[in-house]
């Protein structure tokens, strides 16, 4: 059995629960809620939706679009600003992250023409979304008060909380990132 529902006037669509049997080697299969260590076994819900947990945000550029993400609210503790990689959104780490709320608070954007976001022609570059995602958090930081921040991302996302690192020292604490796209010198000659 499963079931799909939508969050009335939220952005992230669907939230999707799945109830489903496993059949085991042996011809036998689980029934909702059975859950054994064998070969055989039965799942039931999948953790919590993100919309259960996060806050929707949006940031107006000054090119005229919105970028847009998921934040937890404000508990006090360290916040990680998370970028996705190349063609994903924040929400597609979904399972990742809500393994970390437990130690942080999150601040997930996603880029221009990503997840949520407005994606209106043409991209503009890696550099100015550096500086806008950074815009953005600096815009929504206040929300959690003085605690740490650490600047994290994947591939493109790493690439983008690198270039928002380096450029305003003292905004991020530390920065964690996951598989960057950082070209050698001679590839950068091509």
């Amino acid at each position: 059995m499963s079931g799909i529902n939508q969050k009335p006037g939220g952005s992230f669509p669907y939230v999707i629960r799945f109830r489903f049997l496993i059949h085991d080697l042996a011809g036998q299969w689980g029934g909702p809620g059975h859950v054994k260590l064998s070969p055989m076994r039965a799942l039931t819900d999948v953790p919590p939706s993100p919309v259960n947990l996060l806050l929707p945000w949006s940031w107006q550029t000054p090119e005229g679009f919105a970028l847009r993400g998921w934040r937890s609210p404000a508990s006090g503790k360290p916040v990680l600003h998370f970028i996705h990689g190349t063609g994903m959104c924040g929400l597609t780490y979904w399972p990742v992250l809500e393994q970390l709320l437990p130690q942080v608070d999150l601040f997930i954007s996603d880029l221009h023409g990503h997840g949520d976001s407005d994606g209106q022609a043409p991209f503009v570059g890696w550099n100015r979304s550096a500086e806008l995602a950074l815009a953005a958090w600096q815009a929504h930081a206040p929300h959690y008060g003085p605690v740490e921040t650490i600047a994290a991302g994947h591939s493109l996302g790493a690439v983008i909380s690198a270039m928002m690192l380096g450029s305003t020292p003292g905004v991020f604490n530390r920065g964690l990132l996951l598989d960057p796209v950082i070209m050698p010198p001679l590839m950068r000659a091509l």
